[in-house]
C-alpha cells in the first residue's frame, strides 16, 4: 500500500494568511495530498467555572465563519485538542458522559455548518449556461449534505496526557467512541509516552500520529532547536513495539522562544510579532534583544527581553524523516504540522523529496 500525504490545519478561519481556492487546489493536487486534519477546536480546564470548556478554534470568534478552502473540506479529519489540566480536574461523571457529549454536540455543529457552505457552494458554482439547460437537474441539498458528512471518516484526539491522567483519558476515549461507533478513531502520541509506552499506556484507539517535533530543552536558553533535533528524535525512537499503528508527524512551522534573562517566558509566532513595531538588535546567531517594550497578544514583553528564532533546517528534516521510514517501516501517512502558505512556499522542494520518499 503506498504512502499517503496530509497536513494539518491549524487556522481558525480561512481569513488567516489567506490563499485562493485554486492555489489550494493546485498544491493539493501537484502534492498528492490525500487529506486534512483539522483543528476544530482546544477544550481547556475554566479554573472560573470549574469545567472544560472550548478556549478557540472554528467559529469561535464572535462573527467567524465556519468554513474552509474547498480543497481541503471534503474528507478532512476534525482534530479536537483537549489540555492535560482537564484531565487534572475532571471527575468520572464528566469522563464518561458530559465531556464526550458536550463534544459531540460541538462538533455535529461545526460539521452541520460546513455542510451547509458545501452544499450551497455546489449550487453557487453551477454555471448558469448549465443550469438552463433543459436536462439539468437541481442538485439535492440533503444528499449533497449527507454526501459532505459521509466523507468525514476518522476523529483524532490530541492531548498531552500524563502518567497522572491516563485513566481519565483513557476512559474519556472509550466513551466518546461509543457515540460514533462507525468512526475511526485516532490519537496523537508525543515521543515521551512512545518511548515508555509501558509506563504511560496506549491509548484505546485504531490509531496513533508519532508526532516527531517539540521534544527539545524549550525552556533552556542554550537549547540548539527546540522544534526538531535528529539527535534528540534518536534517543526516543529506541523500538517498534507499539501496540497500535502508526502514522508520522513532521514540523513546518517556527517561532521565537521568549526569554527574560535564564527564564522563560513564552512563545511568540512571528505573524504576530510583524504586526507591531519591534525594535531588535542582533545579538547572535538568531538570537535578538528587544530595544523597546512591546504588547503581543496579552503577552508584554521588556526592553532587553531576548528572542530565539527558531526555523525548520531542510537538511535536518530531510535526515529525519530518513531515519523514521528506515524505523518506522510500518507506518503509512506521513503528515505535516501545519499548513503554512509562507512556510510552504520556503520549503516546497524539502516537502517534494519527503512525499517522494514515502
Amino acid at each position: 500500500m503506498p504512502y499517503q500525504h496530509a497536513f494539518y490545519y491549524w487556522k481558525n478561519n480561512t481569513n488567516q494568511d489567506y490563499i485562493p481556492d485554486d492555489s489550494y487546489d493546485t498544491i493539493v493536487r501537484r502534492m498528492q495530498i490525500s487529506n486534512f486534519y483539522v483543528r476544530y477546536m482546544d477544550v481547556d480546564w475554566n479554573e472560573y467555572l470549574k469545567i472544560p470548556v472550548p478556549s478557540s478554534g472554528l467559529g469561535m470568534k464572535d462573527n467567524d465563519p465556519i468554513n474552509l478552502p474547498t480543497a481541503i473540506e471534503f474528507g478532512h479529519t476534525p482534530v479536537i485538542f483537549i489540555t492535560n489540566a482537564v484531565f487534572q480536574n475532571i471527575d468520572d461523571v464528566w469522563c464518561k458522559d458530559s465531556l464526550p457529549i458536550k463534544l459531540k454536540h460541538r462538533i455535529e455543529y461545526i460539521q452541520n455548518e460546513l455542510a451547509e457552505n458545501f452544499a450551497h457552494r455546489i449550487y453557487e458554482n453551477t454555471p448558469d449556461s448549465i443550469r438552463s439547460t433543459q436536462n439539468y437537474i437541481l442538485p439535492n441539498g440533503d444528499s449533497i449534505r449527507q454526501a459532505f458528512l459521509a466523507s468525514i471518516k476518522e476523529i483524532q484526539i490530541d492531548c498531552d496526557w500524563t502518567e497522572g491522567t491516563k485513566y481519565k483519558y483513557f476512559k474519556f476515549i472509550k466513551a466518546f467512541r461509543q457515540l460514533y461507533p462507525n468512526k475511526i478513531f485516532s490519537a496523537t502520541i508525543r515521543l515521551y509516552p512512545f518511548k515508555y509506552y509501558k509506563k504511560m499506556g496506549i491509548p484505546p484507539v485504531d490509531k496513533g500520529v508519532l508526532m516527531c517535533y517539540n521534544i527539545g530543552g524549550v525552556y533552556n536558553i542554550n537549547t540548539k532547536n527546540s522544534i526538531l533535533d535528529l539527535n534528540e528524535v534518536k534517543k526516543y525512537i529506541t523500538h517498534n513495539d507499539y501496540k497500535i499503528p502508526l502514522d508520522i508527524a513532521l514540523p513546518l512551522f517556527s517561532w521565537f522562544r521568549w526569554f527574560r534573562g535564564n527564564e522563560f517566558k513564552g512563545i511568540i509566532y512571528k505573524k504576530n510579532l510583524n504586526k507591531t513595531d519591534a525594535n531588535l538588535d542582533s545579538i547572535g546567531t538568531k538570537r535578538y534583544r528587544l530595544l523597546n517594550d512591546l504588547s503581543i497578544d496579552d503577552n508584554y514583553l521588556r526592553e532587553g527581553d531576548v528572542l530565539i528564532d527558531e526555523q525548520i533546517d531542510s537538511s535536518e528534516l530531510l535526515n529525519c524523516a530518513n531515519f523514521l521510514k528506515e524505523k518506522l517501516s510500518d507506518s503509512r501517512k506521513i503528515i505535516f504540522f501545519h499548513w503554512d502558505d509562507k512556510l510552504l512556499k520556503d520549503h516546497d522542494q524539502t516537502i517534494k523529496k519527503i512525499f517522494d520518499m514515502y
